[in-house]
């Protein structure tokens, strides 16, 4: 909405001074517009904003000549003709940059406020279950004892995604060990290990090899030789104990296959594609397909199986 500002002389000065005109009235006539689009909102009855004051979009007529009057007119009323254009019908605001702070308030609202709904009887913790709080999480109070237990929970990762894509390999080469490199890249999981290691690895030095900045290039070289040594130290503690821990808990052992039983074959054929050895593999496969070919189990591990060899046609 547009509404148009206009300087008002009062009453009582021009009463007083019968004839007065002010000529400059055009010049001190400006719009502003006002946001009244909330009132169709339900339940408001008023508008508030502060709004610029913009030139005229229809300027005013020429004011009538001033009559006889007993004072002469102030200097304010009378036609400044050296106004530059900029500033004509209300031009002068917006370079002065004024503005109106305006509150249009009606009787009622355009659109009633709707009821206020009722309280529902249930809340929604009545509906849904709350969680189990979660596990108090307790930051060892030595740095050195929270490096090596992420290193410990590390290799016990490392173990598992091994484990994961070698099962049952007797022993490694440096072929499977560019691979599981290769793979722990690939996946992402190398990258998540390194994050996990590095905070540990900031704390310890920030609490053990506390530095200022201002070392020279000689005392950092110390600093990072004796970081080394440290973190390979604790990092060989952690190995040791997570071995030995493991080889202490493992009391059982599998019990060597009966020769030529099912459970020998399949054996046979993972010892084989191990070693790279796709046809021999191939043919163990076969062998416990023949002497059970009613397990269905089996028929899916050679499946993987030809996956794995990139034998699409028996698969």
């Amino acid at each position: 909405m547009t509404v148009t500002l206009t300087r008002i002389i009062t009453a009582e000065l021009l009463d007083a001074n019968a004839g007065w005109v002010d000529q400059n009235q055009p010049k001190f006539t400006a719009d502003f517009q006002i946001d009244v689009s909330r009132l169709i909102l339900p339940g408001i009855s008023e508008a508030t904003g502060r709004m610029d004051l913009e030139p005229c979009g229809k300027p005013m007529d020429e004011p009538e000549a001033p009559g006889k009057a007993k004072k002469p007119p102030p200097a304010q009323l009378n036609l400044d003709e050296d106004t530059p254009a900029a500033e004509l019908n209300g031009g002068i605001y917006q370079v002065s940059g004024s503005y109106v702070q305006m509150s249009l308030q009606l009787q009622e609202p355009i659109y009633p406020r709707p009821p206020t709904p009722r309280r529902p009887s249930l809340a929604p913790a009545d509906l849904v279950p709350p969680r189990p709080p979660l596990a108090r999480f307790v930051q060892p109070k030595d740095a050195a004892i929270e490096l090596q237990k992420m290193v410990k929970e590390t290799i016990n990762q490392l173990v598992a995604e091994y484990r994961k894509q070698y099962p049952g390999a007797p022993s490694t080469s440096a072929e499977m060990h560019k691979d599981f490199m290769a793979y722990l890249s690939r996946t992402g999981k190398y990258h998540s290990f390194k994050e996990k290691l590095k905070k540990a690895v900031v704390r310890v030095v920030r609490e053990k090899f506390k530095k200022d900045g201002t070392e020279s290039a000689e005392d950092m070289a110390n600093f990072y030789n004796d970081l080394y040594v440290y973190l390979m130290e604790n990092t060989m503690q952690s190995i040791n104990e997570t071995f030995e821990t493991e080889a202490r808990d493992s009391t059982h052992v599998d019990p060597v296959p009966e020769v030529g039983s099912v459970a020998s074959y399949i054996r046979l054929a993972e010892e084989a594609e191990i070693a790279l050895k796709f046809d021999e593999a191939s043919k163990w496969r076969q062998e416990c397909i023949v002497m059970d070919d009613s397990d269905p189990s089996l028929w899916h591990d050679y499946g993987l199986f030809a996956l794995r060899a990139h034998d699409m046609t028996k698969a």
